[in-house]
Order: C-alpha cells, then sequence, then structure tokens
C-alpha cells in the first residue's frame, strides 16, 4: 500500500496547509500553522479526507471527547476530516454515513447515521469535525445540516458539527461498522471499517481502510489508521484530539 507521511513543522489554530507536489503552496492564513507538502494526497481534488474516527468512546472523563461536560457512548463519537489539497474546497452535499447489516447480496435495513454537510468552503489545511451529539451539542459554536458555525476554540478552531442524533442507540457499532464518505452526487469517496463485517457502506468506495480495535479513537498516519494512543508524533499517548491533525512521519 502507497503511504503518505505528513511533517508537521508548527501548530497554531487549525492544522497546517498541505499541498501536493504537484500544486504550489498559496499563502496561508494567519491563525494557520505549515506544513511540509506530502507527495500526493490520499484522495482526488475536491475530496476532503478522513482523518480521525471515534467509534469506541472511553470509560469515566476521560470519554469526553465533545467537553460537554458528560462523557456518552454515542453523543462523544466523532468523524474528523480535513482539506489536504492546495486548494479551497467545499463540503456542501458531502454525506457521512455507517454501515448497513447485510446478508448475502442483499442489503437489510438502510444507515442508522446519515450527515449531509451545508455550506461550508475548507481552506488547505482546515478541519471539520462532526460529533453524533445524541447527549446535546458540544462546547463552543456548533453547525448542523442546515447551518454551518464560525471555527470553535475548544477545537483547536476547527469548524464544529453535531449530527443531532436522536435516542443513544443510534450509533458506530464497536464490534463491526464504518464510516463512509460520499460526495455530492452520491459517488463513495473514502471508507474506514473496523471490527466484524456485519456492517458494510452501501457501496464500496475507492480507497477502503481497515483500522483496528481501539479504546479511543482511530487516527491517519501516513496512509493508514492507528489507535491514536499509538500514535509516534506529539500526539501519541492521547485518546483522541478532535480538530487537531497532526500526522507524523514513519512509524
Amino acid at each position: 500500500m502507497n503511504r503518505l507521511w505528513f511533517a508537521v513543522v508548527g501548530v497554531v489554530g487549525v492544522a497546517g496547509s498541505v499541498a501536493t507536489a504537484q500544486e504550489s503552496t498559496p499563502a496561508k492564513p494567519e491563525s494557520a500553522p505549515s506544513t511540509a507538502p506530502p507527495a500526493a494526497p490520499s484522495v482526488e481534488f475536491p475530496h476532503p479526507m478522513i482523518t480521525e474516527v471515534l467509534y469506541a468512546v472511553p470509560s469515566g472523563d476521560e470519554g469526553d471527547a465533545d467537553q460537554n461536560g458528560r462523557r456518552s457512548a454515542t453523543g462523544d463519537e466523532f468523524v474528523e476530516l480535513m482539506n489536504p489539497h492546495a486548494k479551497p474546497i467545499t463540503l456542501k452535499g458531502y454525506t457521512l454515513t455507517d454501515g448497513v447489516v447485510k446478508k448475502g447480496a442483499k442489503s437489510k435495513g438502510e444507515p442508522q447515521i446519515r450527515f449531509v454537510f451545508p455550506e461550508l468552503t475548507l481552506k488547505p489545511g482546515e478541519v471539520v469535525v462532526v460529533f453524533n451529539g445524541s447527549d446535546g451539542p458540544p462546547a463552543g459554536p456548533v453547525g448542523d445540516t442546515k447551518t454551518p458555525a464560525a471555527r470553535n476554540e475548544k477545537f483547536n478552531n476547527a469548524y464544529v458539527f453535531t449530527m443531532k442524533v436522536k435516542g443513544s442507540f443510534t450509533a458506530f457499532s464497536n464490534e463491526g461498522d464504518c464510516v463512509l464518505l460520499s460526495d455530492p452526487a452520491g459517488k463513495p469517496v473514502e471508507c474506514v471499517r473496523w471490527g466484524e463485517e456485519s456492517q458494510s457502506p452501501e457501496k464500496a468506495a475507492p480507497r477502503t481502510y481497515d483500522a483496528p480495535e481501539s479504546r479511543g479513537s482511530v487516527h491517519r498516519e501516513g496512509d493508514e489508521f492507528v489507535p491514536h494512543k499509538n500514535l509516534s508524533g506529539d500526539l501519541g499517548g492521547l485518546p483522541f484530539s478532535p480538530g487537531k491533525v497532526e500526522a507524523a512521519g514513519k512509524r
């Protein structure tokens, strides 16, 4: 598998600008750090890239990923994405879904989770975090499927959203599930899956990653997903880091 390496040079505000070898790096916003460009992005322009998934929330106070003062086994789940390109991209119409239960070749039911992004332009290196939200909204400014929010300083100035999930049983399955990113036309872009294959994406994605079991998030490092606590960079040892993308060097 080809590996994509990020080298972090600085962290100020949101994650830094990431440019491809074929694209020139634009002037970055004052609040954004800079990073060395990777050899190539893992997704084609103008798609965003999945960088972190929390599907198994740690127990106790450590699990309060959304910083609302309460740990929720479902409400604190999140998916993080970033713009890995040297040009701005728009998220309007992109969709996040979980898996569907399948038997043979026939699907049984629909995804429990479905979040459609509203109008939002992401500059190079900017990050969005989408929480399940079943236990109330995350701390700070929060958007939803209709309205984007301002940058949220509680989450490293990322754009934060809530799915406003109704009910504590609508969530990722720790035993086996996935998160699928699809473009506005419904075409799959990326999929991160884990555990048993009892719940699979509606459609196959051109780039699918098998994430390991992890009590805490799985985070993109290079061109794979690893337990967040096993990251080799400064974020290693933490259970998760919504809003802060620091893809470390070679493991």
